[in-house]
């Protein structure tokens, strides 16, 4: 279970403050999840690009589109994801 690896390894490092409930986690984990979302939107997409085929400081200046957007696997991928953070309550259905 990701919380026990977690507690551990705070433990292993000699870490001195309180371990947080799992409930903590979840919690912190949630009110959160905004950055999450923005690695999402923003840096998994890199993953997903043959950087040696495309003007990456073009790309960053906005002189291109990013050719990920068409890529079936990264539209998969934030399909699922931004489905989860609609239910999560990060994004509003509105």
């Amino acid at each position: 279970m990701y919380y026990q690896q977690y507690s551990d390894l705070l433990k292993r490092l000699g870490y001195l403050g309180k371990i947080p409930s799992l409930l903590d986690l979840q919690i912190e984990l949630l009110r959160y999840a905004s950055l999450e979302l923005i690695h999402y939107a923003i840096f998994s997409s890199f993953r997903y690009m043959d950087q040696t085929a495309i003007d990456i400081e073009a790309l960053l200046k906005g002189e291109l589109d990013n050719p990920v957007l068409n890529n079936p696997e990264f539209k998969k991928l934030m399909h699922t994801e931004l489905t989860r953070f609609l239910h999560q309550g990060t994004l509003s259905s509105v």
